[in-house]
């Protein structure tokens, strides 16, 4: 009998340095050890006290969820404040983009190039960007497959050579042009027109 309780009592010895390791592997600041000392009292021996731990641990979703629902309160009330702060900041960015750009199409020491205006001061350089016209690659389809047979390339599906046909396109007045042979090809291909644009740097 001796012996059978010197095992037991080494088991229930070893059990316990168990536990308390996992207690010290969960909880490893004296803050965080501080606030478990409630769930470190809890005992799992009988029908009542796992009762009782079924009810903390569910206590504790509880404020898990209450918590996450603040944060998202907070959260939510922080971005209306910050979307509004930055709409307020935008549009005065906007203004001056807008007064900044009448100044330098004013002065006539501003540079020109085929894309921009700009104009350097001491604090920057302001480019108005010049709205460009791009070709747009069209999906395919019969009407491209007449127009531009040369262009098509045979794969395990047809697909047209965008590359090599945009080079034989060009924009005139707002309309799309075949190089080669001058035939207007405007709806088959269509034209993106790049917004105006002044940056600030």
């Amino acid at each position: 009998m001796s012996e059978n309780k010197e095992k037991n009592q080494m088991i229930d010895k070893n059990n316990k340095n168990s536990i308390e390791d996992f207690f010290n592997s969960l909880f490893i600041t004296d803050e965080e050890k501080k606030d478990a000392e409630e769930v470190k009292k809890l005992a799992f021996y009988s029908d009542g006290s796992i009762d009782d731990a079924i009810e903390k641990y569910k206590e504790l979703e509880e404020q898990q969820e209450r918590f996450k629902s603040i944060y998202k309160e907070k959260k939510d009330n922080l971005d209306l404040k910050l979307n509004s702060q930055i709409s307020k900041l935008e549009k005065q960015k906007k203004w001056i983009a807008f007064n900044l750009k009448q100044a330098v199409m004013s002065d006539k020491n501003k540079k020109k190039t085929k894309t921009q205006y700009s104009l350097k001061f001491l604090s920057g350089t302001v480019q108005i960007k010049i709205p460009q016209e791009t070709l747009i690659k069209p999906d395919l389809n019969e009407d491209l497959l007449k127009t531009f047979p040369s262009f098509i390339e045979e794969q395990t599906v047809k697909t047209l050579n965008w590359k090599n046909l945009k080079t034989k396109l060009e924009i005139i007045d707002g309309r799309v042009y075949n190089k080669e042979t001058g035939e207007d090809v405007t709806g088959k291909i269509e034209i993106q027109k790049s917004q105006e644009k002044v940056v600030i740097k």
